[in-house]
């Protein structure tokens, strides 16, 4: 099988991008070599390999232990590489590839590959429209790949000095000079091999004081390309299996077109069918036994648990909850809201996936990343400066349902411009001394009250301008006392007070209340 090994250029890839190769018959000696952009690269039959080689100046590597359960197929890799690398890295994780070793287990320490997201991805997105799709992504040195001390460079003027002086030190870049070797660790007696690069080997002497071997930047990266790394991983592993499994159909089929082997072919291929759909069919319907087995007991189960269980709207239910658990209950609600309203991209209309623990969402196309959306609305008590408190009615409340005036805040204004124009709009009142007094997240669907009082003059009449309030009343601290002492709207059924008022659940009570007791 012939390979075709593409060395990544380090630069964003564009329309006049080009690309060094390697062509090999057997993946050891180059037949080939050259620089083409990337639909002009060499041709490569079906059965031939292209490999993508990441240069050494791309990665960084970090050593972590993975916890117990998360291993290279886990869902959760992502997260949990992105929570341990946090504090080592200078980009954002959320921007950033990263790849495990080849045997990387549970509970083991592991290297991590890292490099630029968006640029491994155009890169492999690039190949893949020009026709040259690849099958696996590997590093040009990794961890451990060679004793030796390698002198990279295609002149003496970006010629640097890498090794990998062990397995707990990664891989190691440093300018060619002779007080780089005592940095890598490698200054032993016997010293390790010097191999360099045709172009910087006279460099590499002169500066290290010693002969070097020669090696070529082709015969690297065949080298490289028999290496077990695959880059490839976590949200990038897909297209390299789809590729994987094209090329495999193409083998088939080019076994099944054979003609002296046709009729054979035919037969294995409908015999396997066969005994795969019967094994399918089988799963399936064990799956599905099981499936309304597991159910049944959990319905049972829940069923003796739960005899006396009752459905509660959050909004009724506040008083169940201690602070801690209504502000728990706040923040998983506020969160599925806004999950369910940010499944796709506002950049491209790409699906996202939820990372960081779901709290943010990835576009994995753009690598854009959105985090939980919060509305901002105010929430205000109109007094009078004495007795009296301006209380509405929404046209889809009952009557005698009665509560505070709020609004979201619109873009450009200020919190306290807000209270006065969302005022103006629903009763026609005009407030001034607007104050702050509190706020509360409110997950309905993913808000932040912020709580204000402001005086009104009684004598103005009120006016409903926007349709969402159909009445308003001035309403005394006597009457207000008395409906705050007779409950809530939760028991309208069985009241007879004259006025509702909010449950505890929301701020809009505890404003009424501090107005009603001021002391």
């Amino acid at each position: 099988m012939s390979t075709l090994v593409l060395h990544l250029p380090l630069a964003r890839n564009g329309g006049a991008t080009e690309y060094r190769y390697t062509l090999s018959a057997d993946g050891h000696q180059a037949t080939r070599h050259g620089t083409a952009a990337a639909s002009t690269l060499p041709a490569v039959g079906r059965a031939s390999e292209i490999v993508a080689l990441v240069p050494v100046r791309a990665l960084s590597w970090q050593r972590v232990t993975l916890p117990p359960g998360v291993g290279p197929n886990s869902p959760r890799l992502r997260n949990v590489l992105e929570g341990l690398l946090e504090d080592r890295l200078l980009d954002d994780p959320a921007q950033l590839h990263f790849a495990l070793e080849p045997g990387a287990r549970p509970g083991a320490s592991a290297w991590v590959a890292v490099c630029d997201r968006a640029w491994l991805r155009d890169a492999l997105q690039a190949l893949e429209a020009a026709g040259r799709p690849v099958a696996r992504v590997v590093p040009e040195l990794a961890p451990g790949a060679t004793d030796a001390v390698l002198v990279l460079g295609t002149c003496p003027e970006d010629a640097l000095l890498a090794a990998t002086p062990g397995p707990d030190q990664g891989v190691v870049l440093l300018p060619l000079a002779a007080a780089s070797m005592a940095l890598t660790g490698l200054d032993a007696d016997p010293p390790p091999p010097l191999v360099a690069e045709p172009a910087v080997a006279a460099l590499a002497e002169q500066a290290l004081g010693r002969s070097a071997q020669l090696q070529t930047e082709h015969e690297r990266a065949l080298l490289a390309a028999r290496s077990p790394w695959d880059l490839a991983q976590m949200d990038l592993a897909s297209s390299g299996r789809t590729r994987t499994l094209r090329k495999a159909g193409s083998l088939a089929g080019q076994l099944l077109r054979a003609p002296q082997w046709r009729a054979a072919r035919w037969g294995a291929a409908v015999l396997l069918l066969a005994h795969l759909a019967g094994l399918n069919a089988w799963a399936w319907q064990e799956r599905q036994m099981l499936a309304a087995s597991d159910r049944r007991e959990l319905l049972t189960q829940l069923g003796a648990r739960l005899d006396n269980a009752q459905v509660l709207d959050l909004r009724r239910g506040g008083t169940d909850f201690d602070d801690l658990s209504a502000t728990l209950v706040a923040t998983a609600t506020a969160l599925l809201n806004w999950h369910d309203n940010a499944r796709f991209s506002a950049v491209n209309g790409a699906p996202t996936k939820a990372v960081k623990a779901g709290w943010s969402r990835v576009d994995p196309v753009s690598g854009h990343e959105e985090f939980p959306r919060i509305d901002p609305a105010v929430i205000c008590l109109v007094h009078d400066g004495a007795d009296r408190v301006a209380l509405a009615r929404q046209a889809v409340w009952p009557p005698r349902m009665f509560s505070l005036l709020a609004g979201f805040v619109e873009a450009g204004e200020s919190f306290e411009t807000c209270v006065a124009r969302e005022i103006a709009e629903e009763i026609g009142l005009s407030v001034r001394d607007v104050r702050y007094l509190g706020s509360q997240p409110w997950p309905f669907p993913r808000s932040l009250m912020v709580g204000f009082h402001a005086l009104a003059d009684p004598d103005q009449e009120f006016s409903f301008n926007d349709g969402e309030i159909v009445e308003a009343r001035w309403f005394t601290r006597d009457q207000v006392r008395a409906a705050l002492a007779a409950g809530d709207w939760t028991n309208a059924e069985t009241s007879d007070s004259e006025l509702l008022l909010p449950g505890s659940v929301s701020i809009a009570r505890e404003i009424i209340e501090s107005w009603a007791d001021p002391d």
